[in-house]
């Protein structure tokens, strides 16, 4: 399994793809034609590209559910509110997730992995934004957006540099004069 850690990249630029071919194919559709085509084919080129990023790290869970499993934890594609509440229906099997219930996601799975929701919000204009993952357990507990992951890869590959301290003596202090 693939570190979710060391994906992060990955994770914000399978957005930023998804969105771009989003982008391209619902402007295709003339604006009152797509009644509930947008969440469908958002979903599905969320999914699209996921998949093509990560293809040894997904399975088709429950209800036909993608769900993406790095080392340790798994993750689940919604989309939240600006409170980072899933926007949805709620269902046995969601009310599960959001409370890290024991709820198996797949048929023959009964892991206890933390789920991590991956999450975008859609304003009231239809702009979709503020990609971020969420660690959601009855509420929001944290969450990482895609400059918190330039930050963490800033600061994880500085290097460790060794700065030599030469005292001054007053021996020294006269050679040096």
């Amino acid at each position: 399994m693939v570190n979710i850690g060391s994906e992060l990249p990955n994770i914000f630029r399978s957005f930023v793809e998804a969105i771009v071919k989003y982008n391209a194919e619902i402007e295709q559709t003339d604006f009152i034609a797509r009644v509930r085509l947008e969440s469908a084919l958002l979903n599905a080129k969320l999914i699209e590209s996921f998949t093509r990023n990560f293809p040894d790290n997904y399975r088709k869970g429950k209800y036909g559910r993608i769900i993406f499993r790095f080392d340790g934890c798994q993750m689940i594609i919604k989309k939240l509110s600006s409170s980072n509440k899933p926007a949805y229906i709620p269902t046995i099997l969601s009310e599960s997730i959001l409370n890290q219930g024991v709820l198996p996601l797949f048929n023959d799975d009964f892991s206890l992995e933390p789920i991590l929701i991956f999450g975008f919000t859609k304003d009231k204009y239809g702009c979709i934004s503020n990609p971020r993952i969420v660690y959601y357990d009855g509420e929001p507990q944290w969450e990482i957006n895609e400059s918190d992951t330039l930050t963490f890869f800033k600061l994880s590959e500085q290097t460790e540099t060794k700065i030599e301290v030469k005292i001054k003596t007053k021996e020294r202090k006269k050679q040096i004069n």
